[in-house]
């Protein structure tokens, strides 16, 4: 009897156990494809000098003369409740945001991520890339990195049902190298890092953590990193921004604050590399605050020819620093509770 009591009990909770769709589905696929090629001709129509320009400027720090503003950047993409929940905390503070999302949540939850990124457009957002499935860009080969990029940016297409203008991309683990933005610049992309993490993604982060972390390094034109899936980032937004605004400061959209150049404004170009400002940081795994190649050496050319729509490529074994193992475990953690 106890048995037969055990047996039903499973059988229910497997009855009804959320099912996740495969990142390898065929409708995953296809989905990717209906704009597949419009992001390829996108990225294929940038110039060599546009290219070579995007690699060599990543926004880090925002425009100093922008007084009064600073940019909200967080990372989405893990879950639709979450990055609801962020909408709903900018739309009563009346704020605007560069959502950084991923790729992966719309192939899980097509239907809700279409209504959310359609609601992100209308609420007067932006959409940044940040990879379709969160894998350290250092460990991929050059057809995997298109990959990731193309098909990333042809499901915000297909979640829209137009070609959305995407302009800017941050690193999954801001894990990047001259080479890497090289070959995002080649595909018209602009590079974003950030010079205020929230920390909200930490073990030990509690909302006055947050809060304490973002008004002692704020600074005119700030970049604020911040994550749709954490607790303490979103219980804290809405509390330093009130006080950001007793300050005289207002979060902006990078977009209007940074437009894409032209291939005629860089008549001329390349001009000889300027001197690095004192303000931008080497670049580093902020995970695991090393640094991997200073912000001055060389960039070199180029990506792979950007391929055809396949299914997701499987996750392949990556080495991994333990830092990244622990963000990536936090991540795991959240997929899992859905």
């Amino acid at each position: 009897m106890r048995r037969i009591f055990t047996i039903l009990v499973l059988a229910l909770l497997l009855a009804f156990a959320p099912v996740k769709a495969g990142a390898d589905c065929p409708a995953c696929a296809q989905r990717a494809s209906q704009f597949w090629g419009a992001v390829v001709a996108d990225m294929k129509s940038t110039t060599p000098a546009v290219a070579d320009w995007l690699a060599r400027n990543e926004i880090v720090h925002g425009r100093a003369e922008s007084e009064k503003t600073y940019y909200l950047t967080p990372d989405c993409g893990m879950t639709p409740g979450q990055l609801e929940e962020t909408l709903d905390i900018a739309k009563a503070n009346k704020i605007h945001m560069t959502i950084f999302m991923m790729g992966v949540m719309i192939d899980k939850w097509p239907d809700e991520s279409r209504a959310l990124l359609k609601r992100v457009i209308d609420e007067g957002h932006e959409l940044a890339l940040h990879s379709y499935s969160h894998r350290n860009f250092r460990n991929l080969s050059g057809e995997e990195i298109d990959d990731e990029m193309v098909r990333n940016w042809a499901l915000i297409d297909w979640a829209l049902g137009y070609h959305y203008p995407v302009r800017f991309f941050r690193f999954p683990y801001g894990a990047r190298t001259p080479e890497l933005l090289q070959a995002v610049g080649s595909m018209g992309i602009r590079s974003v890092f950030w010079d205020i993490d929230s920390l909200g993604w930490r073990d030990f982060a509690t909302v006055p953590i947050v809060i304490e972390q973002v008004m002692n390094k704020i600074r005119p034109g700030a970049t604020i990193i911040f994550h749709c899936s954490a607790v303490s980032d979103r219980g804290a937004l809405a509390q330093y921004v009130t006080q950001l605004r007793e300050q005289g400061l207002e979060p902006a959209l990078l977009g209007p604050a940074y437009p894409r150049p032209t291939a005629s404004d860089l008549v001329g170009y390349p001009k000889a590399r300027p001197t690095p400002s004192p303000d931008a940081p080497p670049m580093t795994d902020p995970v695991t605050s090393t640094t991997s190649i200073t912000s001055t050496a060389a960039v070199t050319p180029a990506p792979t020819p950007l391929p055809t729509p396949t299914p997701a490529p499987a996750s392949a074994p990556q080495r991994e620093t333990p830092g990244e193992r622990r963000l990536e475990r936090m991540l795991d953690m959240d997929f899992n509770t859905f």
